[in-house]
């Protein structure tokens, strides 16, 4: 190796830092950096210490992915706004946490005030496209800003794992397959990864594989809520019926451990439904008791239960309803093989995928 770069100086200047051992190492390796991967690191500027602490600490509450640590993201970013108000990566940070959330007003103002502090960072770009994509449901400005994170750092796992989602819902499985085995390969232990994955295993119908999939991130991380609820998905449409109901209940002993009395009665409900007519009446009975409380879910998640009942109307219904309040979850809940008993080529179905503009 050549000469050690290594060296005392203030962590301010971390971000120079990480610019020159990229350089060196590539220089050593003899890899050829992209010009856009150059300019990149080329104008990475100084950062406030506490402000890039916050950030980090952030960003570790944004991937568990569940309400309270989505708190706890947005307070870490603003914290690190209050030490460093220039500092784009908190401000994106701000856009993904009120992504989440659904508030399509702040997300899009938060990535527009990151875009206006520096839109030459990957993960302002990947912010601006997540808030495009889920909120604003606008396919072609969300693709673009995806491409543009992706350009200017190809290896920016997570911002390819979820342009391989904007692809699958569009019904581009070979692209969205291609993105989504890039992310794996440059994080393969990644549990959000792996989910997606199971995710397009299952919409390839290949629930075999993608039961496996997810049971395996479940075992390292067993409180992931994507994993959770597409590890039940792909019970019910691999036909494992049982599974899907002793899986059901365990999500509800977890996430409704504050509300005794909702999960009390979703339990009563499964037990009557089951004890009626077996599963179907069983996801019957709990889709009518989380649609009488609107506090409790959603109404994707509502037509979701419906589905996994067989009852038709009742899904087309709540997924209406689910437009009119334009869902978050509803676009990754269309894909034209159908949603649960409802026909690809049902022409409801199909009206309501031209009215998002997503492909029949």
């Amino acid at each position: 190796m050549g000469d050690p770069i290594v060296r005392g100086g203030e962590f301010r200047n971390v971000v120079t830092l990480y610019r020159e051992l990229t350089g060196a190492i590539a220089s050593e390796i003899r890899l050829a950096l992209t010009p856009q991967t150059e300019a990149h690191l080329a104008s990475a500027q100084p950062v406030n210490p506490q402000a890039y602490e916050a950030y980090l600490k952030g960003q570790s509450h944004w991937h568990r992915f569940t309400p309270t640590d989505m708190d706890q993201a947005l307070e870490y970013f603003q914290q690190a706004l209050l030490l460093d108000s220039t500092y784009a990566p908190a401000q994106a940070g701000i856009a993904l946490v009120r992504c989440f959330w659904g508030t399509t007003a702040q997300a899009s103002a938060a990535a527009q005030q990151a875009l206006r502090l520096d839109s030459t960072l990957a993960e302002v770009q990947y912010a601006v496209a997540m808030v495009r994509f889920w909120l604003e449901w606008d396919w072609e400005g969300g693709e673009a800003a995806f491409r543009k994170a992706i350009e200017i750092n190809p290896n920016y796992a997570e911002a390819r794992a979820y342009y391989g989602n904007i692809l699958l819902h569009n019904e581009r499985r070979e692209e969205a397959r291609a993105q989504i085995e890039r992310a794996l390969e440059l994080d393969p232990f990644n549990p959000l990864f792996r989910a997606m994955n199971g995710y397009l295993l299952c919409s390839e119908r290949r629930y075999a594989e993608a039961i496996e999939e997810l049971e395996a991130v479940l075992r390292i991380e067993p409180d992931h809520v994507l994993a959770n609820i597409l590890l039940t998905e792909a019970y019910h449409l691999n036909g494992n019926y049982d599974e899907a109901l002793v899986q059901i209940r365990r999500q509800i002993r977890r996430d409704l451990s504050g509300d005794q009395e909702l999960a009390e009665a979703l339990e009563e409900a499964l037990d009557r439904g089951y004890a009626e007519g077996g599963y179907r009446a069983a996801m019957l009975r709990f889709a009518e008791t989380l649609a009488a409380r609107p506090d409790a879910a959603g109404p994707v998640e509502v037509a979701s239960m419906y589905a996994m009942a067989g009852d038709k109307e009742r899904t087309l219904e709540w997924l209406e309803l689910a437009y009119e309040a334009h869902a978050i979850r509803l676009p990754g809940n269309l894909h034209a093989s159908g949603f649960g008993p409802v026909p690809g080529d049902d022409p409801r179905y199909q009206a309501l995928r031209r009215r998002m503009n997503l492909p029949p």
